[in-house]
C-alpha cells in the first residue's frame, strides 16, 4: 500500500476540502457518540495529566486534486465540523457529502436549520448532532475559546493517506484488514517529536522499528509463527501470510497485560503517555527491546536451544498468553529453568487431551478421529517435537509451515475406492488389482469379505473391468473401513499438509508412501514421524514395505507412547 501517514493536529486542516463518496453510509452518529467525543476532550482539556496532545481516531483519505476523498472517519470529521463550526461561527474546513449535493451549503448554515423542516435523513442527524453539541455547552458552562484551543491545537488523529483503490481499501478496512488503529498509532508515541527527543534517538526507534518488522517476517514468518497464533482468515490461498498484519504487534504484547478489551494496547501505551512522557516511554522502548532481543532469540532456528525453541512453538499453537510465559521468563531468566517451565507447560496441555469431565484419564489408543479430531492433531505435533529433540536432529520443526500451509490429520491405511474410480473407468485393470490385494491384506475381521475380494480377484485373471460390476463390492469396503475403529485411530493417523492431504489422501500406503517420496523431492514439506512412518521405520518386520498392517499400526503406537511418555505421566 503506497501511503502517507502519522499523528496530525485539527489546527493542520484549515482550508481543508473533504469530500464523502457515495459508498459511505450518511452520517449517523447520536447523542451518546457526540456527547462521549465532547466530554473526552473536556476531560483532557481540564486534567492533561503531562500529556502533549490527545489522540483520535484515525482519518484514511486519498488526495484527488485540492479535495481528500474520506475513506474511513466521516463520522468524526463531520461531528469536529460540527464542533468548530459551534465555537468559531465559521467552517474550519469544508465537508461534503456525494450522495447530498446541498450538504456542504447545509452545514455551513447549521446553526439557522431546523430538523422538523427537513425530510432529508441526512440533514436531520447534522442537525441533531449540532443541537446536542449546543446543549453540552449550555449546561457545563465551559470556557469556549479553551475549548477550542485545546481541539485545534492538542487533539490529533492518525492521518493516513494512501493511493491504492479506494475501494479496496474501503473493503480491507471494513472487513478489519487494516491494522492502522492500535500498532501505528502506538509506533506514533514512540516516534513522536512533542516528547522533546532528539532526532537522533527517534531515528534510532524507527530503524529498530523497522529492522524487528523485517526481520520477523523474513522466511517467510519463521519467528513469527512460533511467537504468534495465527489465525485461519489471515492465511492467503498461496500460504502466505497478510502483508498487512504488523508482526511486531506480538512483542508489544509480551509487555503489555491483557484487560480483555479490544485496544488494549494503545490504552496501555497512551496512558503511560500522558501519565510519564518522555520518560515513561523511553523505558517502554527499553522494555520492548528487551523482549524482541529475547522472544526472537527462542523463536529463531539458528542454534536454538532446541527444548525451549520446540516447546514455545508448541504452546503458541494452543494458544498460549505470550505475555505470561515472557513475564515467567523475566522472573527468573535462567534457560534451565525456563526451559523447565515451558515442558511443564506442554505436559499440561498434552494431558489434557486424554483428560475425561470427571478428571479420569483415557489411554492415547481410545482417541477417535471422529470426536477427538482436535486433541489428536496436538498430540501428533508433540510426537514430532519429541522426537527431534530427542533425536536431537539438526532440523527444526517448521512451525511456520505447519500453519501456513494448514496441515492436518491424514489416514497412514485408507480404504476409499474413490481413489480408483479413474483407474476403473481407464480401465487400468493392474491400479485396480494392486488396490484389491492390499485392501484384503488389511482385512482382519470380516472372513466374508476377503473371500468376495479374493474370487474377483480370480475373475479378473480372465476378464475384464467393464465386464464386472464392482459397485457392491466396493461399498462393501468403504463401509469395513468406515466401521473398523482401530482405523480411526492414532495408530493410523499421521499428518500432512492440506494440499497433499487432498491429493493423495484416498492412495493405497503404496501409492500414497511413493507420492510423499515425491513430494520431498520437490521440497514439500513432510513432518519428521510422517516420512519415518511411510518408510515403515517404526515398523519391526520390514518384509513388506507396501503395507501398512494391524502390525506395523501396533508398532507406531509403541513409538508414539515413547516418545510422549515423559508428557503424559503423572
Amino acid at each position: 500500500m503506497s501511503e502517507i501517514h502519522g499523528l496530525r493536529a485539527l489546527e493542520t486542516f484549515r482550508g481543508f476540502y473533504f469530500f464523502v463518496p457515495s459508498y459511505q453510509r450518511g452520517y449517523r452518529w447520536a447523542d451518546q457518540e457526540v456527547g462521549d467525543l465532547l466530554q473526552d476532550i473536556k476531560d483532557f482539556k481540564d486534567n492533561p495529566k503531562g500529556a502533549k496532545f490527545y489522540c483520535l481516531q484515525p482519518v484514511v483519505v486519498q488526495k484527488e486534486g485540492d479535495r481528500f476523498r474520506v475513506i474511513d472517519g466521516q463520522q468524526r470529521l463531520t461531528t469536529i465540523f460540527l464542533i468548530i463550526q459551534f465555537l468559531e461561527g465559521r467552517s474550519h474546513f469544508k465537508i461534503a457529502y456525494q450522495t447530498r449535493p446541498q450538504s456542504a451549503e447545509f452545514l455551513e448554515n447549521i446553526a439557522h436549520e431546523n430538523p422538523d423542516q427537513k425530510d432529508n435523513i441526512d440533514f436531520y442527524h447534522f442537525v441533531k448532532a449540532y443541537q446536542t453539541i449546543q446543549k453540552f455547552f449550555k449546561e457545563k458552562e465551559q470556557d469556549k475559546q479553551a475549548f477550542l484551543k485545546t481541539l485545534l491545537d492538542k487533539c490529533v488523529v492518525l492521518w493516513y493517506e494512501t493511493q491504492d483503490d479506494e475501494n479496496e481499501v474501503f473493503r480491507r478496512l471494513n472487513s478489519g484488514k487494516i491494522p492502522l488503529m492500535e500498532t501505528e498509532i502506538i509506533k506514533a508515541l514512540f516516534l513522536s517529536k512533542d516528547l522533546g527527543e532528539d532526532v537522533n534517538t527517534l531515528i534510532e526507534r524507527s530503524q529498530a522499528w523497522y529492522h524487528c518488522e523485517k526481520t520477523t517476517r523474513a522466511e517467510q514468518d519463521f519467528i513469527y509463527c512460533v511467537l504468534s497464533p495465527v489465525h485461519e482468515k489471515d492465511i492467503l490461498k498461496d500460504g502466505f501470510l497478510r502483508d498487512d498484519i504488523q508482526r511486531i504487534e506480538i512483542y508489544l504484547k509480551a509487555i503489555v497485560k491483557p484487560t480483555g478489551k479490544d485496544r488494549y494496547l494503545l490504552e496501555h501505551f497512551y496512558h503511560i503517555y500522558q501519565e510519564k512522557g518522555q520518560e515513561g516511554i523511553e523505558e517502554e522502548w527499553d522494555r520492548l527491546k528487551d523482549a524482541i532481543a529475547t522472544l526472537s532469540g527462542f523463536a529463531s532456528k539458528n542454534k536454538p536451544d532446541r527444548e525451549i525453541f520446540h516447546h514455545l512453538g508448541f504452546l503458541t499453537l494452543e494458544g498460549a498468553d505470550i505475555y505470561a510465559i515472557y513475564k515467567t521468563w523475566l522472573e527468573d531468566s535462567y534457560n534451565d529453568r525456563f526451559a523447565a517451565f515451558l515442558f511443564a507447560e506442554a505436559k499440561k496441555r498434552a494431558r489434557a487431551c486424554l483428560q475425561k469431565k470427571k478428571g479420569e484419564m483415557r489411554e492415547i489408543e481410545d482417541l477417535q478421529y471422529s470426536s477427538d479430531k482436535r486433541k489428536l492433531q496436538t498430540l501428533l505435533v508433540l510426537f514430532n517435537l519429541a522426537y527431534l529433540i530427542d533425536q536431537q536432529m539438526a532440523e527444526c520443526f517448521r512451525f511456520n509451515r505447519f500453519v501456513l500451509e494448514r496441515w492436518s490429520l491424514e489416514h497412514i491405511y485408507a480404504q476409499n475406492s474413490q481413489s480408483i474410480a479413474k483407474n476403473i473407468a481407464q480401465e487400468q485393470k493392474d491400479e485396480v488389482v494392486a488396490w484389491l490385494k492390499e485392501v484384503k491384506e488389511h482385512i482382519e475381521d470380516d472372513s466374508e469379505l476377503k473371500k468376495e475380494i479374493q474370487g474377483t480377484l480370480e475373475q479378473l485373471k480372465n476378464t475384464s473391468l467393464k465386464n464386472l460390476d464392482l459397485e457392491v463390492l466396493f461399498k462393501r469396503i468403504d463401509q469395513n473401513f468406515e466401521d473398523d475403529e482401530n482405523l480411526h485411530r492414532i495408530s493410523n493417523l499421521t499428518l500432512l499438509d492440506r494440499r497433499a492431504n487432498s491429493q493423495i489422501g484416498n492412495l493405497i500406503f503404496s501409492h500414497k508412501r511413493a507420492e510423499i517420496q515425491e513430494l520431498q523431492k520437490q521440497d514439500r514439506l513432510i513432518p519428521i514421524t510422517t516420512q519415518r512412518v511411510f518408510n515403515k521405520e517404526f515398523s519391526k518386520e520390514k518384509d513388506n514395505p507396501n503395507v501398512f498392517t494391524r502390525a506395523d499400526q501396533k508398532d507406531y503406537l509403541e513409538e508414539i507412547k515413547k516418545y510422549l511418555h515423559k508428557y503424559l505421566e503423572v
